[in-house]
Order: structure tokens, then sequence, then C-alpha cells
């Protein structure tokens, strides 16, 4: 994911990668499709307050560090502009 706001150089910001991104935006309907999540998609991010390193799925995990709110922890929480 790519960060729209530019560094104070003007610069464009670090890609976000490993993005957790909800069934929901992507998952398809087998009646309609809404194509809600592409390449190209305005998206808003959030961030979960602890690490995320070793969540797979539903079961309960072991944190993997004390890492809190961090930017490597993101999460794609709609889709605002497709």
């Amino acid at each position: 994911m790519q960060p729209l706001p530019l560094k104070s150089t003007g610069q464009v910001r670090a890609i976000l990668i490993n993005c957790i991104v909800p069934a929901s935006l992507y998952l398809v309907d087998e009646k309609d499709s809404l194509n809600l999540l592409h390449v190209g998609s305005v998206v808003l991010v959030g961030f979960l307050d602890r690490d995320a390193d070793n969540w797979h799925g539903s079961q309960p995990f072991k944190l993997a560090s004390y890492r809190l709110h961090s930017i490597q922890d993101a999460i794609i929480e709609s889709v605002v502009e497709n």
C-alpha cells in the first residue's frame, strides 16, 4: 500500500507491505461482484495496537514482540475511492 501524503522533503513515503486485508474487501459474491479493491484504490488504513506477526486466522496467538502501535501492523479498514 502506497501512502499518499508526501514527506516534508516532497519524496514519497515507503510502501506498506503485508497489510492485513479484510475478506469483505476481496471476496466475490457468486451473484454480484463489487470489485471493491484493486490496484489504484484509495483505502483507509488503521494500525493494530499490538504486533500481528504470528496472527494467521481465528486462533489465539503469541505476541512475537512488545511492539505497540507500529506502522508494521497495518490493516486496510475500507475502500474510500474505487
